[in-house]
């Protein structure tokens, strides 16, 4: 009889602990975010581009074709700073995937970029994550078909290369690095960047912390008001 109650006590105990652990994460609204000290941080670096016409880039994706800025007036944009060996950025993977879902449909791009990591970088970063002992951690590791994926891209000292033999030369320049730091002061990742219909940066968030935070309300309230707009 002990042992039964001893039991059902543990069990109790284990699933009360577990219920906490679904429902203990601070579901996080715009004014909410700036008072954490990622979301001050944040707003202190990226102030000047806030309200701020958002720098037009073209990018190779890595399904091969391209991506630019400014054929995407007109719709509402997500773009996130990421790079394979930041666990953070892979963890968010699975959440911008699921963001994608709910938009899908509507006017809604979604863009990451990586700091540095090239397509074959990626290649080994899908095989990792789609192994189920390796990548368990990191789970619906694979992006949708519909996010907009841009490997670092590499250019040569006379302008004429991608990357060579698949591997980055120490004399090939990372453009993308160069990029995001001079146009959208960053080198740190994950970051996000809510641009809306006309090509102006709206929004900005810093970090991804999904074991603390409920980012779900916090992105779809952004994008959904400017959807409406």
């Amino acid at each position: 009889m002990k042992k039964n109650i001893f039991a059902f006590l543990l069990f109790f105990i284990c699933f009360h602990s577990l219920a906490q652990d679904t429902t203990t994460l601070e579901v996080l609204t715009k004014e909410s975010y700036y008072k954490t000290s990622l979301g001050k941080q944040c707003k202190e670096q990226m102030d000047t581009l806030l309200d701020t016409q958002a720098t037009n880039f073209k990018f190779r994706t890595l399904k091969g074709d391209s991506v630019q800025l400014s054929d995407l007036k007109g719709k509402v944009v997500l773009f996130t700073t990421m790079f394979r060996l930041c666990g953070p950025c892979m963890r968010e993977i699975a959440f911008i995937n699921k963001l994608e879902k709910y938009y899908k449909g509507k006017e809604v791009v979604f863009v990451m970029i990586s700091h540095h990591d090239t397509p074959e970088d990626f290649l080994a970063l899908q095989k990792y994550l789609e192994n189920p002992k390796k990548g368990k951690e990191f789970r619906e590791g694979k992006y949708n078909d519909e996010v907009k994926v841009i490997p670092a891209s590499y250019l040569g000292k006379n302008g004429d290369g991608y990357y060579k033999d698949d591997r980055v030369s120490k004399e090939f320049k990372n453009v993308t690095k160069d990029f995001l730091k001079e146009y959208y002061l960053t080198e740190a990742a994950p970051k996000s960047y809510f641009i809306d219909k006309k090509g102006v940066i709206r929004f900005i968030t810093s970090g991804y912390s999904q074991h603390i935070y409920d980012y779900f309300p916090l992105y779809t309230n952004e994008i959904t008001a400017l959807l409406e707009e």
